[in-house]
């Protein structure tokens, strides 16, 4: 898992489990290059239950990467009014890398994306 650092404080990572991001607390994203590892949940609770095939190929999909709630931090969002907040982002994309073009002659790929909200 590759990461990515920038500064900002502890406090963003509530609820992620603390013995993978404790050793690197300021990783704003984390990249899988295997993903069996799968993404750090911060809830047990709004987790996808069925990640859809790609629509271009019908593989299925796989963690590429996960945008952790340290960038709000990063960003500055906290002084922003109606300030965006989640516990993750994680991106799925084709296993089989298709790239959607050679496929059905597209220009672009959509993948699937799933934002587990910030704990109430």
């Amino acid at each position: 898992i590759s990461a990515v650092h920038l500064a900002c404080t502890r406090t963003y990572m509530y609820g992620l489990p603390q013995a993978k991001v404790g050793a690197e607390p300021e990783q704003v994203l984390r990249y899988y290059e295997d993903s069996s590892d799968g993404p750090l949940w911060a809830l047990s609770t709004n987790r996808p239950t069925k990640i859809p095939d790609c629509t271009s190929c019908g593989a299925a999909r796989e963690v590429e990467f996960q945008i952790m709630p340290q960038l709000l931090y990063v960003l500055g969002v906290g002084q922003w009014e109606d300030a965006p907040d989640w516990s993750t982002v994680v991106v799925y994309t084709c296993s089989k890398h298709c790239g959607g073009s050679e496929v059905q002659g597209q220009g672009t790929l959509t993948e699937f994306v799933h934002v587990q909200p910030a704990a109430a």
